[in-house]
């Protein structure tokens, strides 16, 4: 029997996301959510995890964007002067492909991430990232690596659809095949018993543009 996630990204990342997640699993559909615990609201996406039990929380891994959890002096390599991570994730794989970013660096830090997780006293279910850098290879690696031995962890897989949906953007489209691309090249690499993953993803064409009737679509 096929199974249905619905999962919200970036839980921890404001207030306003904060209600806006909490109100979509209360009242609607979702009933996963991925934290984010270098956001601004950490503290009280954990209050409400807390709160919600029935809410199963992940960690949603950050390595552009935010402000890492470790300091410049753990992250010379992967943080600028203010402690910051890169800006996109094309930057950080642009400094990744030309050797600029230290792979030891980049586990210590996701490390440090899941180590802040696990002090809430929330239970981990899974693990996924933002801009979906763990299945970038050398990342996934060592995702693999810091989750073995927990069993009940499962590891976002965002391949989705090849086919065009109407109304996608093209530029969205060619993101979608990329992606896909890159988890045909992690899952070559890696067995399967390596990592617990579900079938797929649906929802990247429509990213921030998830409507009912985009929904109803996937649906079908």
């Amino acid at each position: 029997m096929k199974q249905l996630i619905v999962n919200a990204d970036d839980l921890g990342l404001t207030a306003g996301v904060n209600r806006g997640i909490l109100r979509a699993f209360q009242d609607g559909i979702v009933t996963s959510a991925s934290l984010l615990v270098t956001g601004s609201a950490f503290e009280e996406a954990v209050a409400l995890a807390r709160q919600n039990p029935k809410l199963n929380v992940g960690l949603h891994v950050t390595l552009v964007e935010e402000r890492a959890v470790l300091g410049r002096d753990a992250l010379p390599t992967l943080v600028d002067e203010t402690g910051r991570l890169p800006r996109t994730s094309g930057e950080f794989l642009r400094r990744a492909f030309l050797g600029r970013i230290s792979w030891d660096e980049v586990e210590r830090e996701i490390a440090a991430q899941i180590a802040c997780f696990q002090e809430t006293g929330v239970r981990l279910s899974h693990l996924d990232s933002h801009q979906h850098l763990h299945m970038f290879p050398p990342v996934f690696q060592i995702v693999s690596r810091l989750t073995h031995g927990m069993d009940d962890v499962w590891i976002r897989n965002p391949a989705g659809p090849w086919r065009m949906s109407a109304g996608v953007r093209v530029e969205r489209w060619v993101q979608r095949l990329a992606l896909n691309l890159t988890c045909l090249w992690v899952r070559a690499l890696h067995s399967p018993s390596q990592a617990q993953m579900p079938d797929g993803m649906y929802g990247f064409e429509t990213g921030g543009r998830l409507t009912r009737s985009a929904l109803e679509q996937i649906l079908r």
